[in-house]
Order: C-alpha cells, then structure tokens, then sequence
C-alpha cells in the first residue's frame, strides 16, 4: 500500500469518533455524546490528512460551521430564549435547515475523499458503497427534515388534524432508517480505517 495512505491511519480513526458523536445517547437525559465534541475532534482528524484536497478544504469548513452552530444551540438552550410562537416554528425551522444541510454537505464531500482513497487503492467494492451509503443518509435526512418542519407547524393541532396524527408513526420509521444510515454510515468508516490500516 502508498505510505502516503497508510499515514492517514489516525487521521481516520479521528473522523469515525468524530461522526459517532453525532448519535443520540443519552443517560439520566443527558447526551453523553455531545454534537460540538464530536466536530471538533472531527476537524482535527481532517487537519491531520496529508493530503491537499479540495474535499477536505471543505470539510474543514463545513465541521468549523456545525461547531459554531452546536455550541450556539447548547449556549441558548435550543433558542429557548426566543418567543415561544418563533421558538414552535421559525427557530427549530432554521436549526433543522441548518444541520440537516450542512451535514449532508459534509457526507458528501468526506465519502467522496473516501472514495478517492479507495480510487486510488482500486477498491471498487467500497467505492460503489460509499455512493449508496450517501443516497441513503441524503433520503433519510431531507425525509426527517420534511416531517420534523410539518410537526412544528402541525403539532397543535395534534388531538384534531388526521395529517398530524399520522405523522407520529412516520417520525418514528423516518427515525429509525436514519439510525440505521448512521450505523451504516459509521461502519463504513470503520472498514474503511481498517483497511487503510493493513
């Protein structure tokens, strides 16, 4: 294998912590895995690749503004300090628009510098997993975004309205294809660590 790969080894193991952060687990309430923790372990990972690729100039980008975005939530308690009308509806509108754009940005870009990793491996196989393991998280994403924007504006209405009562079951399948996006997602990264590895 090019030395100059196998050097990326703990860069990549950085970015598979950095993006498992992004699961929701909590204990007591509380999320053990905190989103800003993980982005910025995250951005350390992609400064650390020896390489100077456009994908990574990005990435870099991307994770510095999902950073900033974490820390603004957690500070603010989730805009809580806004009216409780901009709070139900323009606020979570702007946080879900916000995450759910920049992370499918910044999958993009990190599976297409996997994929020019195992381009240059000649790694077929996991070329044509990472395409389709980023179909999946863009579906599963915009589909959680959609439905999360329609609850906000339905969920008064929840005791009344057949739409807003029918979108509880479709939150929960919604929520468990993305969970399991994200394990595939996060596996792939893995596999990809530990054949950079060998």
């Amino acid at each position: 294998m090019d030395q100059s790969i196998k050097e990326n080894k703990l860069p990549l193991l950085l970015i598979f912590i950095g993006f498992l952060f992004e699961l929701s687990f909590k204990i007591g309430g509380v999320d053990v895995l905190v989103d800003f923790i993980g982005y910025i372990i995250l951005f350390v990972g992609l400064s650390l690749i020896d390489r100077n690729e456009k994908w990574i100039q990005i990435s870099r980008i991307v994770v510095a503004l999902l950073v900033l975005v974490s820390l603004f939530n957690l500070a603010n308690s989730n805009f809580e300090f806004l009216p409780v009308l901009l709070y139900d509806r323009l606020a979570v509108s702007i946080n879900l628009l916000l995450f759910v754009n920049l992370n499918l940005i910044l999958y993009f870009f990190v599976i297409k510098g996997y994929i020019s990793f195992f381009a240059t491996l000649g790694v077929d196989k996991m070329m044509k997993r990472g395409k389709g393991i980023y179909r999946h998280l863009m579906i599963s994403r915009l589909l959680y975004m959609g439905l999360s924007i329609l609850w906000v504006y339905t969920s008064q209405f929840v005791e009344t309205t057949f739409l807003a009562a029918s979108l509880t079951p479709s939150m929960i399948l919604i929520s468990v294809y993305s969970l399991i996006t994200q394990i595939t997602f996060l596996y792939y990264l893995y596999k990809s660590y530990k054949l950079i590895s060998i």
